[in-house]
């Protein structure tokens, strides 16, 4: 596993509280505050917040006014309640420093924290509830005041961090409210338990229940009406009473669980950090989205060591979590920042530039849908009074992502399908797929009916084996039986049904089509390595009514969460689809001349762009387009000029004159 990094600051005592409530006056949750403070390599290199905020200045407020916010406490986590018991822990991500001139001696010196709270289980990896919040503090000074202005900031790090402290801790009150969605099981067929709540009660696959007794069970499959648990550890008795912790709405726990994947955007969005990204797009979904994210902390694998070091927690995270069916990358081109002068002395503009990338794949690394947007924000500034360029970034990265969500919103629409097995024998099954979403290469679940349960309403199915499609013929499927779900589990046979939820529309005969081994092919005058995922956004955004398979990245930006240190099952295995024909961009962007002005440099550019689809060592089709333009760059800012307007002219010319002809 990689190693995950952030520091921990942990001080040797430490001091609990815990906020329970009944469960049918059998169970409890317990919460357990880390005296603490979890920081960034980057917040642990300004040496100014390091002592304005000391291991015992920070780890003590926060145990302090958590025993007044969360009145009751709990001494230890151990065997005996670690089912039930969250641990609450504070992450500083982000501490930046930065000056904004106001005259040739005075600056405004801008002092950025972001703070994170966090309630999470550590045996299941569960987060319950996470809150970022960011607070600017601002401190007036001169160039030359020496160790006096050192001092006056370390004075106002501690102040801006108690203001935001303070927020975290009112909105943790406010809004960690967990409820308990208690289940009674109605059968045990072949080690499944079923069930009596499923997705109208909040119910999920992948969720994690226990019992008064801290039995577990592993949810595998819910329908509207029941559920199907895999037993993890124990023995149920028939009085097992079953529950799960979730801090949403039933109107919101009940939607499809889409794992949020941050890996492409820690590198090129420095001034927001990937918990506010979630916590932006989250809140920009909000109620209208037909899906809910969930987001994995990458820290939590050292909140967690620190945690079983530091108490008689000793158990490793529970690995048995199934990972949710569908997945969302984010992308961001930018931000961008351009100083452009005007013909006043002492006016000019602050420009910022954003283009903002998002792609919906399935569990197989299928491409269900994707889009870019892009915004600009223009400030006018008048002498040396302008906004701070990191408040500017994080506006931008805000207006990107709402633009992104309303589109999901729009254009993400789940539906259930249900397939009827009409023939089986020893290695295969077959059936028809008249909605023609499903292709080459799809990983399914054969399920089998076990009939009318008392106490659930309708007929009740379970799932037995893994499939995987191996022919297409009209709209007759066959699929290769793979292994069972689990020990003992009977072979699919005619009349055993397949379920889906999903997204796609129906593709037809449509190819399956994946990108060739080449990749994205970029060539000529360009230094900036981001044009390879422009051009893949734009192949996808428009490709992707096509069944299109992008498994080889998507494995790479999931490999570590099958790890087993975040409570997923581990060894998952993602098979790279198998197809005759794939696809090749190619860009050619050949610089034909550059002339410097006084203010502007006027660049003329020609762009070859092209798509070649081969089957096997065949081109089958292929479509190319040039087209010369010019970019004006003001000076001293060329390369951020070129690297968004080349981008948007690149990803135009794809979209628009390319792949859409592509049938």
């Amino acid at each position: 596993m990689k190693k995950a990094h952030w520091l921990h600051i942990v001080i040797v005592f430490f001091a609990f509280s815990a906020f329970s409530v009944d469960l049918n006056a059998q169970v409890k949750f317990q919460i357990y505050p880390v005296r603490g403070v979890f920081l960034s390599d980057k917040a642990r290199e300004n040496t100014l917040f390091s002592k304005g905020i000391t291991t015992e200045y920070g780890g003590g407020l926060f145990v302090e006014s958590f025993k007044k916010t969360f009145p009751n406490t709990t001494d230890t986590i151990d065997d005996s309640n670690k089912y039930s018991t969250f641990v609450a822990y504070l992450q500083i991500p982000r501490v930046s420093k930065y000056e904004v001139e106001k005259t040739t001696q005075l600056i405004d010196l801008y002092l950025p924290i972001t703070m994170s709270i966090n309630f999470a289980n550590m045996v299941t990896g569960e987060s319950l509830y996470s809150f970022s919040k960011t607070h600017y503090g601002i401190h007036k000074t001169t160039r030359d005041s020496g160790t006096e202005s050192e001092q006056k900031t370390i004075e106002l790090y501690r102040d801006t961090y108690n203001d935001l402290f303070d927020d975290i801790m009112k909105l943790a009150r406010a809004n960690f409210n967990p409820i308990a969605v208690d289940l009674k099981v109605k059968k045990n067929w072949n080690g499944y338990y079923i069930l009596d709540k499923g997705g109208e009660k909040g119910i999920s696959k992948g969720d994690i229940l226990v019992d008064q007794y801290s039995n577990q069970l592993s949810v595998v499959y819910a329908s509207s009406k029941y559920s199907v648990g895999k037993q993890i550890i124990g023995d149920p008795k028939p009085d097992s009473a079953f529950f799960k912790y979730a801090n949403d709405s039933i109107d919101a726990i009940k939607k499809p669980k889409v794992m949020l994947l941050l890996d492409n955007v820690k590198n090129e969005v420095k001034s927001v950090t990937n918990s506010i990204i979630y916590q932006l797009f989250s809140n920009a979904l909000g109620k209208k989205a037909t899906f809910s994210l969930i987001f994995v902390d990458k820290s939590f694998y050292d909140v967690q060591n620190t945690v079983k070091g530091l108490t008689k927690l000793q158990h490793a995270v529970t690995q048995q979590r199934e990972l949710p069916d569908y997945f969302l990358r984010l992308y961001f081109h930018g931000p961008f920042y351009t100083n452009v002068p005007t013909n006043k002395t002492y006016v000019s503009y602050d420009n910022y530039a954003i283009m903002t990338c998002g792609d919906f794949l399935d569990k197989d690394g299928r491409v269900m849908y994707a889009k870019c947007v892009d915004d600009k924000i223009s400030d006018e500034i008048t002498g040396s009074i302008r906004y701070t360029q990191e408040a500017r970034e994080e506006i931008i990265v805000k207006n990107g992502i709402t633009k992104l969500a309303n589109d999901f919103i729009e254009n993400i629409k789940f539906k259930h399908i249900e397939y009827e097995i009409e023939g089986s024998d020893k290695n295969q099954v077959f059936f028809k797929d008249k909605f023609g979403v499903l292709n080459y290469g799809s990983t399914l679940n054969s399920f089998h009916k076990l009939g009318k349960i008392d106490g659930i309403e309708g007929d009740v199915y379970v799932p037995t084996w893994s499939l995987n499609v191996s022919l297409k013929e009209g709209d007759t499927l066959f699929a290769n039986k793979i292994l069972p779900l689990s020990p003992g589990m009977p072979a699919p046979t005619k009349n055993d049904k397949i379920f889906i939820d999903t997204i796609a529309k129906g593709t037809g005969g449509l190819n399956v089509l994946k990108l060739c081994d080449k990749g994205v092919v970029i060539e000529g005058d360009s230094d900036s390595g981001d044009l390879k995922k422009i051009v893949l956004y734009a192949v996808e955004s428009e490709i992707s009514k096509h069944p299109f398979y992008d498994t080889k990245e998507f494995k790479r930006s999931i490999e570590e969460y099958t790890s087993g240190s975040y409570g997923f099952s581990k060894g998952i295995k993602i098979e790279e689809v198998k197809t005759n024909r794939c696809i090749e961009p190619i860009v050619r962007l050949i610089r034909q001349s550059e002339l410097p002005g006084e203010v502007f440099t006027n660049y003329k550019y020609s762009v070859i762009a092209g798509l070649k689809v081969y089957e096997k060592d065949a081109v089958v089709w292929k479509k190319g387009i040039k087209q010369s333009f010019s970019l004006f760059a003001p000076k001293g800012f060329e390369k951020p000029t070129l690297d968004f307007e080349l981008g948007q002219k690149i990803f135009s010319l794809l979209t628009n004159e390319i792949v859409k002809k592509y049938e």
